[in-house]
């Protein structure tokens, strides 16, 4: 993506950390509509931490961020979701006792869905034709949360977040215990987010974005060498 396209996301230089815990220096980045990101590092170094920041979920960060221009640095969460930003985090947070219909019904709620989405296209790919079977038809929507395996979880999970109008991603260790058939498909969805103008963000230890979009941007989160952070975030 060239610099002539408007800037979707633009992070300034700032620290992230939690409370006294200083945990990344971030020198500042910008995103555009249609990047496809990939952020590494070692465990520890701050890669999901860096993507809470932006979505303004427990950590602290002294810089500032912007979507499309607009200030988000002193927005809550909810308000951030609202701009566009979806994080679809590493840990499993699902309601074992909710089917996959009412999961479905209460993150709509969560998300303020009240009208189709003008991005109905590409997540019909996840939801299936009636926005309830997942991964066209992988699972019942009468499954319970605790009947999910953790690949199966995590596709729930997707699903669930993926939903309403969005600009950005964060995709944090999306691949992690997916079948190959899940894979193909949840990257079908992203290839159709990119192509309609959405940046995505991801993590991912187990290679798989590596080997799908070769035109990746690199961002690496390494050792700092001077200061008392002890990770720097450079694009590589």
């Amino acid at each position: 993506m060239t610099s002539i396209a408007p800037v979707l996301l633009e992070v300034e230089p700032g620290v992230v950390s939690y409370g006294h815990d200083l945990v990344l220096e971030v020198g500042g980045f910008s995103v555009f509509p249609g990047d496809a990101a990939i952020f590494s590092g070692v465990n520890g170094s701050g890669k999901s931490s860096l993507f809470r920041a932006i979505v303004g979920l427990y950590c602290d960060f002294t810089g500032e961020i912007y979507l499309n221009k607009k200030n988000l640095t002193q927005m809550p969460v909810h308000k951030r979701i609202a701009e566009g930003i979806r994080l679809v985090p590493q840990e499993r947070h699902i309601f074992t006792r909710l089917s996959i219909e009412q999961y479905l019904h209460l993150s709509s709620r969560g998300l303020g869905i009240g009208m189709p989405s003008r991005r109905q296209n590409s997540r019909s790919i996840i939801e299936g034709s009636n926005g309830l079977q997942i991964i066209q038809g992988r699972m019942p929507s009468g499954m319970k949360g605790y009947e999910l395996s953790g690949g199966e979880g995590k596709i729930m999970l997707l699903s669930a977040m993926l939903r309403g109008d969005f600009q950005l991603l964060l995709l944090d260790e999306i691949f992690a215990g997916l079948d190959l058939k899940a894979v193909d498909v949840i990257t079908s969805f992203l290839n159709h987010c990119i192509k309609d103008g959405v940046a995505c963000l991801l993590t991912d230890h187990t290679g798989v974005a590596e080997t799908i979009w070769s035109g990746l941007r690199r961002f690496k989160l390494g050792k700092n060498k001077t200061g008392r952070v002890p990770f720097h975030l450079d694009e590589i």
